[in-house]
């Protein structure tokens, strides 16, 4: 998915307005003249976008070296994603758009789903899982299940998996606990999928996610738990009218820690 990502994301920058009305930019093979203009563009555009907070905690400006290894086919991200290179992401995706990295993630993981759904018909059940994992992030962003986000329809009711990703939901709500604050550095990312085995009537999913969650104290304002973990996952999935639906979660991994 990292690849994919980057692809995604370039594409995205190179599809901006004030990108495509440089005929400089329009070339196939870009100089280092062209990365410096684009460095130029994305500062006017935070500049345009940002308020004085988030320039302060953020910055405008990229550097064209930072674009060109960005732009670089070899380039790849590395998990956890640093501080630093958090803040190029949020920036580059505010310049396309987006309000940061998480939000990009989440549309790049979508394109990239449709796309596989497009070419091979059979990876149906690998796309409704990585939506699956896309809405239980926004779920426990949320602190909630039943409006805000369309994660019912991935879980069987009262399954082990949705009662799990329940309790998270109810514990952090119940200690005042979020990850919406302004810059909270949280994200999630599906590393790697294979499917394990599959039926008519159920599947066997085997998954590599990095989870940071960096809770917020609402009342006390500020940080007070920080769950960070590459973890290993095998999801049982069972077929129903409505499709394909999450009914096990196995993982040595605990979202709550006290």
């Amino acid at each position: 998915m990292n690849a994919e990502y980057l692809t995604i994301l370039r594409s995205s920058i190179k599809k901006q307005k004030s990108v495509k009305a440089q005929d400089q930019l329009k070339s196939k093979e870009w100089t280092k003249s062209c990365y410096e203009l684009l460095a130029k563009l994305i500062h006017a555009k935070l500049m345009d976008t940002l308020n004085r907070e988030q320039i302060i905690k953020i910055g405008s400006s990229i550097s064209y070296k930072t674009l060109i290894k960005i732009f670089s086919k070899d380039y790849r991200i590395s998990y956890p994603i640093d501080p630093r290179s958090l803040n190029t992401f949020n920036k580059l995706s505010i310049f396309c758009g987006y309000k940061g990295w998480n939000e990009f993630c989440n549309y790049a993981k979508e394109t990239q789903a449709k796309k596989l759904v497009k070419k091979k018909p059979n990876k149906k059940l690998e796309t409704v899982l990585s939506n699956a994992l896309i809405e239980s992030y926004k779920a426990i962003a949320e602190l909630d299940l039943n409006g805000k986000t369309d994660i019912k329809q991935f879980y069987k009711t009262n399954s082990s998996a949705w009662k799990k990703l329940e309790e998270v939901v109810h514990h952090y709500k119940a200690k005042n606990c979020i990850i919406k604050n302004q810059f909270n550095p949280s994200t999630f990312e599906l590393i790697d999928l294979k499917v394990e085995s599959i039926t008519d009537k159920k599947a066997f999913v085997n998954t590599k996610e990095f989870w940071l969650l960096c809770w917020y104290d609402e009342v006390e304002k500020k940080y007070i738990k920080r769950y960070k973990t590459i973890s290993d996952h095998k999801y049982l999935l069972v077929q129903e009218k409505s499709g394909w639906k999450i009914k096990t979660n196995i993982t040595t991994s605990d979202f709550i820690q006290n």
